[in-house]
Parts: structure tokens; C-alpha cells; sequence
């Protein structure tokens, strides 16, 4: 991630609304009362032109485009998302904290389990994230409880081990079928 001019001692927060925000107003106003507070925002929209840049500081925001999420947690102190499970569960394997603005499906559920850990504040106003992300920034309890999320996520076993168990015990298993083991 290229650095922000002068903005290494500003805090950076990624903003993804994912693929299925195709709000462009919206984005724009989140950047826009996020870059309020003087930080960096780094802007993962799912398409380039899905951003009124006209409105937006050039000197306090990135647009990243479409990039893989590993890439982008390793550079922000905050993720605001619209609560996907990917970004959530990508978000909190990190540590980070999140202001979640959830759009439909599963998202509100995502957010309201996120929020349950103490790693994420959830709000259904646009206009409220600038002084969501001024809570969470400010207030050391998040970050604290999204690192605890993230030593229990990387204390579960991976999905390549998960099917090796279930193979070991499937081997080490007769099979069954009516009640009769099969030869």
C-alpha cells in the first residue's frame, strides 16, 4: 500500500461496502464523514467508478479497487464494511476492529454478532459512520476485543486439517450400512 503524504501519523481505515453495496451516494458519504476525522481511508469499492472522487480529499484517500482483503487488513487500524461474512470474519482473523453498516441478507446478522464480541459497532445511518469510527478509534476496549477474537479464530483448526480428522476417523471406522458393517 503506498503511503498517504503525510499521513503516517493518521490513523488508516479501510472502507469496503463490499460487492453488493452499489450505492454510489452512499459510498461517497461514508469517505466523506470518514474523512472528517482526519484519517487515512483506504477505499475498496467494488468497482473504481462506484466513488464521486470530486467530493473526496486526494491527500487522505487510497482507492485500492478490487484487492484481496489479506493485502489491504495489513495496513488499516479499523475496517468499515457492510457486514459480509468474508469481511467480518477477515476483519476480526486480523484483530481489527469494525463499524458496521450492514445492507440486507445475512449482513445484519453478521454485524449484530460482531458487535455481540465488543470488536464492532453497528449503525443503519450513513451519516452516522464518522462518529462510529471516532468511538471505535478512540476507545481501546474494541481493538482489545477484536484481538481476542482473532486468538480464538486462529486456535481453530483449518479446513485442510478438519478434512484430514474427519478422513482419519472415517478410515479408522468400519462402515455401516443398515446396521450391518460393510465388507
Amino acid at each position: 500500500m503506498p503511503p498517504f503524504p503525510g499521513g503516517a501519523d493518521r490513523s488508516t481505515v479501510l472502507l469496503t461496502l463490499g460487492t453488493a453495496a452499489d450505492d454510489r451516494e452512499v459510498l461517497t458519504r461514508v469517505v466523506v464523514a470518514t474523512t472528517a476525522l482526519d484519517v487515512n481511508v483506504v477505499v475498496a469499492p467494488h468497482q473504481t467508478d462506484d466513488l464521486d472522487m470530486s467530493r473526496l480529499d486526494p491527500e487522505l484517500v487510497l482507492v485500492a479497487g478490487f484487492v484481496p482483503m489479506a493485502d489491504l487488513l495489513r495496513s488499516a487500524d479499523l475496517v468499515v464494511s457492510a457486514g459480509g461474512a468474508g469481511t467480518v470474519l477477515s476483519t476480526l482473523g486480523a484483530g481489527l476492529p469494525s463499524v458496521l453498516l450492514p445492507f440486507g441478507l445475512d449482513k445484519p446478522m453478521n454485524a449484530e454478532r460482531a458487535a455481540a464480541t465488543g470488536a464492532a459497532l453497528v449503525v443503519t445511518d450513513p451519516d452516522a459512520i464518522g462518529e462510529a469510527v471516532a468511538k471505535v478509534l478512540g476507545d481501546e476496549a474494541y481493538p482489545a476485543a477484536a484481538g481476542r477474537m482473532a486468538d480464538e479464530i486462529s486456535a481453530i483448526d483449518s479446513p485442510a486439517r478438519v478434512v484430514d480428522i474427519l478422513t482419519e476417523r472415517a478410515v479408522s471406522r468400519p462402515s455401516i450400512r443398515g446396521g450391518v458393517p460393510l465388507p
